[in-house]
């Protein structure tokens, strides 16, 4: 969506509440929010505010966050090059993260972004506001600025980028960087259970390659049969909505769960995507995409940015190949 000269990426709603400064970033409408556990749906985490920078200003311009839930941080990219030093944002305080355009980069090759599209990465795991910019001469970016494609990635907080030391560097960040797409980030992390009203709005996201992570959060709290139920209406549901695209669902990465309850939910996915024999929808084992159970954290659970970087490089090469036509 775009308000006062800013494309906010991820971000379907602007909320103002009373007595609190600025928009409330959402990135689900409210009826999606209603249906799931809001604290969660509030999240910002993979949210990214961009805009063109026109023309520097003498004075150092800003733009103002502030985080709700609790302390939180941002990471500034002007196009795909990172600054150095994140931005943090102590809960409750208004906060200008600063835009200096480095003169560094001006004769850098730009890939997927227009080096003067600056973008402001919500990094951390909490809610955050925008509250205005001040000194900068902007716009949003213009389609030729972005990325052409876009992945669409649904799933648990392993989407999300749990345990990965940066946001920027979750697998779904990655693989789409290694696919010259863009990403919509639409992690639920503790609370990925494929309701009605979340699978239609996946549903209808857009974008030109879908990725779901659909299992993490249901072991052992859905009974089998119902998760069977449940994915198999989410990925007809998604697979429909996204007609001519390639749509890959996986169930369960490696982890410490492994056991005959861990395996009869694998088998419950790629049981639902072969009895729907959609030409769109592919099962793709969470094995080969994570191999090496050293990619994990010591929760056993969780990829370590290792595991994050092993899945981004093979998700993205199950991805190009769907979209290829090679398998």
């Amino acid at each position: 969506m775009i308000f006062d000269q800013i494309e906010f990426h991820n971000v379907v709603e602007l909320e103002q509440r009373p007595g609190m400064p600025g928009y409330l970033m959402h990135r689900f409408p409210r009826t999606v929010r209603e249906a799931v556990r809001q604290d969660v749906a509030d999240l910002c985490r993979s949210v990214e505010l961009r805009f063109y920078i026109e023309e520097k200003c003498a004075i150092r311009g800003a733009v103002y966050l502030m985080a709700r839930a609790c302390d939180g941080e941002a990471v500034v990219f002007y196009g795909d090059y990172q600054q150095a030093q994140v931005v943090p944002l102590p809960r409750g305080v208004v906060t200008p993260v600063e835009i200096d355009l480095p003169e560094t980069i001006r004769d850098l090759p730009a890939r997927r972004f227009a080096s003067r599209v600056c973008r402001i990465f919500i990094n951390s795991r909490t809610a955050v506001s925008y509250v205005g910019h001040e000194w900068l001469r902007i716009r949003p970016p213009r389609p030729e600025e972005k990325p052409e494609r876009l992945l669409v990635c649904y799933g648990s907080s392993i989407t999300h980028g749990g345990l990965a030391r940066s946001n920027c560097d979750c697998y779904a960040q990655l693989a789409a960087r290694r696919l010259g797409m863009d990403v919509l980030n639409l992690g639920m992390s503790g609370s990925c259970f494929a309701e009605p009203e979340m699978v239609d709005f996946v549903a209808e996201a857009g974008g030109d390659a879908v990725f779901l992570e659909l299992g993490a959060n249901m072991l052992g709290s859905v009974p089998v049969e119902e998760y069977e139920r449940r994915v198999t209406h989410a990925l007809e549901r998604i697979a429909k909505g996204h007609a001519g695209v390639p749509v890959l669902a996986t169930a369960l990465y490696p982890s410490r769960h492994v056991g005959e309850d861990y395996r009869a939910y694998e088998r419950a996915l790629s049981g639902a995507v072969s009895r729907l024999a959609l030409p769109n929808l592919f099962y793709e084992d969470a094995w080969e995409l994570l191999p090496d159970f050293t990619g994990l954290s010591t929760d056993g659970l969780h990829p370590s940015d290792w595991g994050h970087m092993l899945i981004g490089e093979n998700l993205a090469a199950r991805i190009q190949a769907r979209l290829d036509g090679e398998v």
